[in-house]
């Protein structure tokens, strides 16, 4: 495990801005937050699925040199929830399109993770524990580097989801991290 001290940016791509201000608040210096739901000098958001999006975040990182890189690609399509929607009509084309959406993601990660590692920094990968991604062949190569990973757990629901009925009835559903 490492020791981390409020010396150094935090910054997340692929995702709103979440961890970055509770890191301020903590004391850390504010990094980014690039995800299609932000956007660049010009106007334009985060669109990984463009190289010339890619190639930018790769340049921001060695420009700012973060002390901790956060990947929260998205999970939504690998989620035990998905299981319903398999009946759907083009269920399969979608998660195919999906599927090579996610491993262009992953694959951006991992170059701005080779750099962020390269300066000592260190990376954090969100994920709900049951999502399917985790046995991706690209995630396990990824954990699978000696870069000192260590896991972490928690439970929460980013969409304020709330249990109706039986003994936890409006507590926030907790989906396990």
């Amino acid at each position: 495990a490492f020791q981390l001290t409020a010396q150094g940016s935090i910054s997340e791509i692929y995702s709103p801005p979440r961890i970055v201000p509770h890191a301020e608040r903590a004391g850390f210096t504010p990094g980014w937050s690039l995800d299609l739901t932000t956007n660049d000098e010009n106007g334009q958001p985060y669109d990984f699925s463009k190289h010339e999006c890619r190639d930018k975040a790769r340049k921001l990182v060695h420009k700012t040199k973060p002390l901790l890189l956060v990947g929260s690609p998205m999970c939504t399509w690998f989620s035990v929830l998905q299981n319903l929607n398999k009946k759907q009509p083009n269920h399969k084309e979608k998660m195919k399109a999906h599927l090579d959406m996610t491993r262009k993601l992953l694959s951006g990660f991992a170059q701005l993770a080779d750099a962020v590692i390269l300066r000592n920094g260190h990376l954090a990968f969100e994920w709900p524990v049951d999502n399917r991604y985790w046995h991706m062949p690209e995630v396990v190569a990824l954990i699978g580097l000696p870069l000192g990973w260590t896991e972490a757990r928690a439970t929460g629901c980013a969409f304020g989801l709330k249990v109706v009925g039986g003994d936890r009835n409006g507590l926030y559903m907790e989906k396990h991290w």
